[in-house]
């Protein structure tokens, strides 16, 4: 957050990247690994945030209120699972 705006995110898979690798910096500040946060709203449907993530190429999103403030994040991988316990038998 910078003041009140969302300044990016991270993802657990770049900070593990980040860690493998002996020619990053270990006192690189979070701000060096962040990137554009894609952003849905609490009321878009899964649809939409499949949609989002695949057209932007990115694993995650931020779900924010009316005023932008973050409230949520949601993964395709959060997705998938919930997919696939809603579509199990039984």
């Amino acid at each position: 957050m910078e003041g009140t705006a969302l300044a990016g995110i991270v993802s657990v898979r770049e900070i593990r990247q980040a860690l493998l690798n002996p020619a990053v910096d270990r006192t690189a500040i979070a701000r060096s690994f962040a990137h554009h946060a894609e952003t849905l709203l609490p009321d878009d449907d899964l649809g939409t945030a499949v949609q989002r993530l695949s057209q932007a190429g990115v694993a995650e999103a931020v779900v924010v209120d009316a005023e932008g403030k973050p409230v949520g994040v949601v993964t395709r991988e959060g997705i998938l699972e919930t997919w696939r316990r809603a579509t199990l038998p039984g």
